[in-house]
């Protein structure tokens, strides 16, 4: 017997050694997080908001409001932390409990999943616990915080289910993915290339040989995936007032992230087609410009209210059926587009302009936004703080920025370079870090940092696999 099979079986013999190799780890990774969320949260104890998405979602919170262009559950949960409180500091506390679990699950997916030694996955969900974006988003009546949180429990489930091929987890999966969805529209690629994923990577060694497990896994990911989207829908469809639908402005966005590709016959009225180029006076061609046709008279989703004589649901249409169809039409334009905005995201000018967007600059509330506030939750939303130490600390993030974005291709490589200890857990790893990758660089107005979230989590994450991989000797 070697020398590490006998170490290990001496561990193992001893009483107690079992749950001290198993809870020693999860209390300091508590402990670890919990004094590094404390110490931010002292040190910038102050709610902030994103106009005018923090309005929507609060808006959902007072009155029920659904947002035709956001998703509406975040509103929802935040409903019971304000009505009786009139005040953000449940919002804040539940966001950063939220975003703390969401360090220590890190943790432990190292140490279950990839045999992480107890020190590494103490550090790397130390590390998680005051990464810049993550500690930004907690104090932001946003999405992101809760969304992180929900990714890590949607990528432990599907680490689980490909080591124990249950059905009943992979339901779970499924059931946590249309949640994700509610959430950020975002993740509905990842959510469905994974329900396809996870069966094939859980079988592909066997499935020839065993090919009826696989086939109902397959069906049971799948059919559930689309029944539970399914059902979103109709409920956003109910709750709207409108056709069952993930959004009902999607298409106004669409169209404004691909207008640089957007040409006269990609719209599906060919009689109004000249009138229609005509209204629009923001140029086509200039990326920066995306956000400004989905906003700003003169900009395409304004020009093509105007040719639906001010329907939205069917400029919405109109919208979607033109993206759509110069997309289909021009697929090199579209790798093209996503490429520009990936190279935004290593371009030291745009990549401060996000984050400075993202920290309140730029974008002040409306009228309605500060009587809002300030009725109900007796706080001067005009009253930003932009030198709080976790602003300070998110505006240094520029390098890390580039290294989020880049490392879903070091990750590849390095998988290559220790292609004999890649696992198949690695393979979700990387689909999920392309899944959110590509979700912000394609559908998207401008190269926002906000847009990778939770990527920059899960970046931790392969960090810290990469360096247990690159031990000589595995913690068993």
């Amino acid at each position: 017997m070697s020398v590490i099979a006998k170490s290990v079986e001496n561990k193992t013999s001893r009483p107690g050694s079992v749950e001290r190799l198993q809870w020693r780890p999860f209390a300091y990774m508590c402990l670890v997080v919990g004094i590094c969320k404390l110490v931010f949260f002292l040190a910038d104890p102050y709610p902030s908001f994103h106009f005018g998405d923090s309005g929507a979602y609060l808006a959902t919170a007072l009155v029920k409001w659904v947002p035709p262009d956001r998703s509406f559950s975040y509103g929802f949960l935040l409903r019971p932390l304000v009505l009786g409180s009139h005040s953000f500091g449940p919002v804040l506390a539940v966001q950063i409990v939220a975003s703390a679990l969401a360090s220590v699950v890190l943790g432990l997916v190292l140490l279950r999943y990839f045999c992480a030694k107890p020190t590494i996955s103490v550090i790397f969900a130390g590390l998680s616990a005051v990464e810049a974006l993550q500690l930004m988003s907690e104090r932001f009546v946003m999405t992101e915080a809760l969304a992180t949180f929900g990714f890590a429990i949607y990528l432990a489930l599907a680490l689980s289910f490909l080591t124990s091929r249950r059905v009943v987890i992979l339901v779970g999966v499924q059931l946590a993915g249309v949640v994700l969805v509610s959430l950020r529209y975002s993740f509905l690629p990842l959510v469905l290339v994974l329900s396809f994923a996870l069966p094939g990577l859980a079988f592909y060694k066997v499935w020839r040989a065993n090919w009826k497990p696989f086939l109902v896994r397959l069906f049971a990911a799948v059919i559930a995936c689309q029944l539970l989207l399914a059902g979103y829908r109709h409920l956003y469809g109910f709750l709207a007032h409108t056709k069952p639908a993930y959004l009902s402005r999607d298409g106004d966005f669409l169209v404004a992230d691909m207008a640089p590709i957007i040409r006269p016959e990609d719209f599906p009225i060919a009689a109004e087609r000249t009138r229609l180029f005509q209204k629009v006076k923001i140029p086509l061609g200039d990326l920066f410009n995306r956000r400004l046709h989905r906003w700003v008279d003169g900009g395409l989703c304004q020009a093509i209210l105007d040719i639906a004589k001010q329907d939205e649901d069917l400029a919405n249409v109109l919208a979607r059926k033109t993206a759509l169809r110069a997309m289909k039409r021009d697929p090199i334009g579209v790798v093209r587009l996503g490429l520009s905005t990936y190279g935004e995201f290593l371009t030291h000018k745009k990549v401060v302009w996000g984050l400075e967007l993202n920290e309140g600059h730029f974008v002040g509330p409306t009228a309605n936004d500060v009587k809002m506030i300030r009725d109900w939750f007796g706080v001067d939303a005009t009253d930003r703080k932009y030198e709080s130490m976790t602003k300070r600390w998110h505006g240094m993030s520029t390098p890390w920025c580039w290294l989020v974005v880049l490392l879903p291709w070091l990750y590849l490589a390095e998988m290559i370079w220790h292609k004999q200890r890649v696992r198949t857990l690695d393979w979700v790893l990387l689909l999920s870090a392309l899944c959110l990758l590509g979700s912000a660089i394609v559908p998207v107005e401008i190269a926002n940092p906000r847009y990778l979230m939770p990527l920059p989590w899960l970046s931790v994450l392969m960090l810290g696999v990469m360096v247990c991989r690159s031990s000589p000797i595995s913690r068993n």
